[in-house]
């Protein structure tokens, strides 16, 4: 074999002799830039088995290494807006080693689930077996597989998987809405919102698994009675983003001005009287006067007057009341200009 090799090397010109020689010099760099990443991912990781490699593996996809990630990790539901990354990963552990907890939030706000990494898929599947349907801060959390790849923000807002039920009973406790959502598919989340002093604001916030999901709760569970009363079921316009800046704008301006604190509200039904609209809209803030435009001869004028305690409150009944139906009517709800 040898002689072969060296009749075939006198059989080259020089143009190919330094070819040949300049293809060995490329895949001797090349393979010691492969050795001295692997050298440099293997300081560097506080989990150095998770990213060892062999000199022949060197060119596996580290999209591979991410999935192979995603069964350690479990997606908590239905957790207390006190709940916090602390109290979320003592609770997890039971299950086995936690490397990351972290709950998901949204402006800052609480968004009611978190992710939990475990170091093995095992811990990971005796969670679910094991931690479903446990009770956390008052609440019984579930538990199930993330299906969230990597690439993918766990933190970033869902937009659509939200809805917005209104003119709930006073006495409606976070758990009959549940019940009564879940209706239309897997509830993620569901809380009444809540006055400063416990009582219901009349109103709730819930979130699905998936947008097709809140979408099927606003055809079909819009209207339909929960505790006496009609609900009415709509997508959540609370704004995130860059639309937050608005609301701390009028959050911050002084109660006692006046200013974008009244509403006009155009388009009601002709038998819509003041007591009606004040329990419609104290469902999104403290509402300090609630009016019905008349005739002389008392006939509604199909408008009125709502005047809240802070602005915060008033630009939220704009976001989430305008546009609503109530008897077949679309009801207009915004600033009022006269003030």
């Amino acid at each position: 074999m040898a002689s072969d090799d060296t009749e075939k090397k006198l059989d080259m010109t020089l143009e190919q002799i330094a070819q040949e020689r300049k293809a060995d010099a490329a895949n001797a760099v090349g393979k010691a830039k492969s050795t001295k990443r692997a050298e440099r991912i293997a300081q560097s990781s506080p989990y150095p088995a998770r990213h060892a490699r062999h000199e022949e593996d060197d060119n596996v996809d580290m999209e591979e290494q991410e999935t192979a990630s995603v069964g350690c990790r479990v997606y908590v539901g239905n957790l207390s807006w006190s709940v916090k990354w602390q109290d979320l990963k003592d609770h997890m552990k039971a299950a086995g080693p936690v490397e990351l907890a972290n709950v998901l939030e949204s402006n800052g706000r609480s968004k009611g689930c978190g992710i939990v990494t475990y170091a093995t898929e095992e811990a990971a599947q005796n969670a679910i077996g094991t931690l479903n349907d446990t009770e956390l801060g008052g609440r019984k959390i579930f538990v199930r597989e993330d299906r969230e790849t990597k690439t993918v923000s766990a933190a970033k807002p869902k937009r659509g998987f939200r809805v917005y039920v209104g003119n709930l009973s006073w006495n409606v406790k976070w758990q009959e809405l549940k019940d009564h959502m879940k209706k239309a598919g897997t509830v993620v989340h569901a809380d009444v919102l809540e006055e400063a002093n416990g009582r219901s604001k009349g109103c709730g916030l819930v979130e699905y698994a998936t947008q097709e999901e809140a979408t099927q709760a606003i055809a079909e569970l819009n209207n339909t009675e929960l505790e006496g009363r009609l609900i009415f079921v709509r997508e959540d316009r609370e704004p995130e983003g860059g639309s937050i800046s608005k609301f701390a704008k009028c959050a911050a301006a002084p109660r006692g001005s006046g200013e974008g604190r009244q509403l006009y509200v155009g388009n009601l039904p002709w038998d819509t009287n003041w007591q009606q609209l004040k329990d419609l809209f104290r469902t999104v803030g403290d509402v300090e006067r609630a009016d019905i435009a008349e005739y002389p001869d008392g006939r509604s004028r199909g408008f009125g007057i709502i005047r809240y305690t802070n602005a915060a409150d008033a630009w939220q009944a704009i976001e989430r009341l305008n546009g609503l139906e109530i008897e077949g009517r679309l009801i207009e709800v915004r600033l009022d200009k006269r003030e």
